[in-house]
């Protein structure tokens, strides 16, 4: 969905993510705590975030936000199905740094070999 439909949910109340942002577990939501700093002051309404970290802070939407087509709610089948593709992704890399330290190793080995050939 696009940020314009993303904002709509955010306004009833609902958590909304990009499945661009790389950290995991990040979400924004509608912030409406009132609470009086003094006598006349109140912190305002505002959109949240839950950062990679698991900070709640202050949300500014960039211009990639604004204009991505890749924002979902949370807790949908959308959600579950991006979940399922970055498992898969994160297990396809697993896969790739196993193939890679084979190679390693077995370089290593090689050149463990000539150099004891070599020193004999």
């Amino acid at each position: 969905m696009n940020f314009s439909e993303a904002l709509g949910l955010i306004k009833e109340e609902i958590k909304v993510a990009r499945a661009g942002w790389n950290g995991r577990g990040m979400f924004i939501f509608l912030e409406q705590s009132a609470q009086s700093i003094n006598a006349d002051k109140y912190i305002a309404t505002f959109i949240c975030m839950k950062d990679a970290r698991g900070s709640f802070i202050p949300w500014l939407a960039s211009q990639a936000d604004l204009l991505a087509d890749d924002w979902y709610q949370l807790g949908t089948e959308e959600e579950d199905r991006l979940n399922e593709k970055r498992k898969k992704q994160l297990e396809d890399i697993k896969i790739d740094i196993d193939a890679r330290l084979d190679e390693f190793r077995t370089i290593a080995l090689e050149l463990k070999e000539n150099l004891e050939r070599t020193h004999s």
